[in-house]
């Protein structure tokens, strides 16, 4: 009982440690994943902001690590303590252990290989998905953008007449437009990937009202004449809004995206065309000019069709706005000559959230990109561990069998044979662990597949470069502590104790 207790408390000694560090790393991996969330977001859903090391985690640590310590101490050293005593000062105790230990460590480090393999996978799949992502096209210029949200409060919107309302927009864009490092300035009601949108139900001029009544629903935004030019969205046909389309205008004209006019007129030229919203009696609208898809939901998500109405004739869709300036300098160098300008024409004028379009998109993609690295960072853990294990149990089979070894070689055997030899056993158990991993791992990958964009989830590239790692890996594990004794010498081998 006394040795069972000393074993025991070496075994809680190194759990308990172990788990110390294991605190430290969580703390500053939390404080590292915690960083990549986009400040920007109002509220994330998550709520991981609130992250923290706190009693849980410390109780939660403290147990698991004697519990650790009871379960992996416990076994081998109530087998120390049984053992014959005659046996173990003998020549027993240079034998190399039964084969249901040897079985077990091999067993063990083949399960290491196997989680290994499996979150290797899950990471490698969503890198190459995280990479195709980023060089998805959101549909406008990443560069020299300058993002601002601006809001008019309600008791000035209240006080205001239409007219007026377009009045002062129109003026602010115009000071916004004299300011130093500005190019071009527009204004959108709802910014792309800004998480709202507003829906309107329409019918086309000449197509038969669906006899279910379910209409088509586009996206609705209300933009200012410079807002394709200042976001970078192309012209495809047509023309897009100028000043001449206002209030005072005889016909409501309309801007449809390339997919909108895909949809709606497949084999015509959509200019010209018109339609209204529906169930309400209002006007119809024509179709002047066709833009290039925008991507307004998500970046992973195929542009939906959307519809734009120039602002001077749609003033009641800017409860709030954005505002979108092209700049001839660093965008967020011209921001506070922006402000100025703002505060200048009007010092009761909010401004909010300024960003730039490459921000805009970055944080778009927080998700996929935290999912990436938390597996990533996983991988490479369960890559160490796996490694680690091999090369724990490839030496301690290696000094078990090193008087073993040293007869061999004294005997005639060529290191290069007991070294192939020692390695064939150890990596045994990487083989069966990968045959089981890559089983695992076609399965689990399947509930990565509504995180995946661009890359399948059975991607044969990702699971045969990962398999190449880890044979790779697995090999050193088995080779660094095979190779050392076979430079040894047989008089040294069989001196051994």
């Amino acid at each position: 009982m006394r040795l069972f207790v000393q074993l025991m408390i070496e075994s809680i000694a190194v759990s308990l440690l172990g788990g110390f560090f294991g605190l430290l790393l969580a703390y500053a991996g939390t404080r590292a994943f915690v960083s990549l969330i986009p400040d920007t977001l109002p509220n994330p859903t998550l709520g991981l902001d609130h992250v923290t090391i706190d009693y849980r985690v410390l109780a939660f640590a403290f147990v698991m690590s004697l519990l650790s310590a009871f379960i992996f101490g416990s076994v081998p050293a109530i087998h120390a303590i049984r053992g014959d005593v005659g046996s173990l000062l003998g020549q027993g105790a240079r034998a190399s252990g039964t084969r249901a230990s040897q079985r077990l460590l091999q067993g063990l480090a083949g399960l290491e290989v196997a989680l290994g393999l499996i979150l290797l996978t899950g990471a490698g799949l969503m890198i190459r998905s995280f990479t195709a992502l980023q060089h998805v096209s959101p549909g406008f210029d990443l560069t020299d953008r300058l993002l601002l949200r601006v809001a008019m409060p309600r008791f000035k919107m209240a006080a205001m007449r239409q007219p007026q309302q377009r009045a002062y927009y129109t003026e602010l864009l115009k000071r916004i437009e004299r300011a130093p490092g500005v190019s071009s300035v527009g204004l959108i009601s709802n910014l792309p990937l800004d998480g709202a949108s507003v829906t309107m139900p329409f019918s086309i001029e000449g197509v038969p009202t669906p006899s279910t009544g379910g209409y088509p629903e586009t996206q609705l935004y209300s933009v200012s004449p410079g807002y394709f030019a200042s976001m970078g969205i192309p012209l495809m046909h047509g023309r897009v809004f100028s000043d001449r389309d206002n209030a005072d205008s005889a016909n409501p004209v309309i801007v449809v995206s390339e997919s909108f006019a895909e949809r709606c007129w497949p084999k015509d030229n959509p200019i010209g065309k018109r339609l209204k919203s529906v169930p309400a009696t209002g006007p119809w609208f024509m179709v002047i000019g066709v833009v290039g898809d925008v991507r307004h939901d998500d970046v992973a998500v195929e542009p939906t069709i959307a519809l734009y109405m120039p602002y001077l004739q749609h003033i009641d869709l800017l409860p709030t706005l954005s505002l979108v300036v092209h700049t001839a300098i660093d965008p967020l160098a011209a921001a506070g000559s922006v402000r100025r300008e703002i505060a200048a024409f009007d010092r009761d004028q909010p401004v909010s959230r300024v960003t730039t379009t490459s921000r805009l998109v970055a944080d778009a993609t927080w998700r996929p990109r935290f999912s990436t690295l938390l597996l990533t960072v996983f991988g490479i853990l369960a890559l160490a561990l796996a490694a680690i294990g091999l090369y724990g149990v490839t030496a301690y089979s290696v000094a078990q069998r090193t008087r073993e070894i040293g007869i061999r070689m004294a005997l005639g055997a060529a290191p290069s044979k007991i070294l192939r030899l020692i390695l064939v056993q150890g990596l045994r158990p990487v083989l069966v662990g990968l045959a089981v991993g890559l089983a695992a791992s076609a399965a689990a990958a399947r509930w990565l597949s509504g995180l995946l964009y661009g890359v399948e989830p059975n991607d044969s590239t990702t699971f045969c470069l990962v398999t190449i790692i880890l044979i790779s890996v697995s090999f050193l594990a088995c080779y660094l502590p095979s190779r050392a004794v076979t430079g040894v010498s047989p008089l040294q081998s069989l001196r051994h104790e």
